[in-house]
């Protein structure tokens, strides 16, 4: 899943230094989100049912990560199509 649209390669020439600047923060977020997403779902499910708080406690961290970089991901993605649909964001990031 670590395929880009478009290419970064791409991104050198013909777009402005705003979109650019989106666009990598966006991929920087889809990257840190499915990397929490997949350390979450190979977490073994036995963990959850454990009467240990450590594993517990490892599985609700594990969630917590991945849904703070959900959260991010949505969020640059919200200002990239933003931007290029010419709109300005209702919640802008900094």
């Amino acid at each position: 899943m670590s395929q880009t649209f478009p290419n970064k390669d791409a991104l050198v020439f013909g777009y402005s230094p705003e979109e650019r600047r989106l666009f990598l923060d966006l991929q920087e977020a889809q990257a840190e989100y499915y990397r929490f997403s997949k350390a979450h779902n190979e977490l073994p499910l036995a963990l959850e049912d454990l009467a240990s708080p450590d594993g517990r406690q490892a599985v609700r961290n594990a969630r917590n990560a991945e849904r703070i970089a959900f959260e991010n991901y949505r969020k640059a993605l919200t200002a990239f199509a933003a931007f290029v649909l010419g709109r300005k964001p209702a919640n802008p990031s900094p």
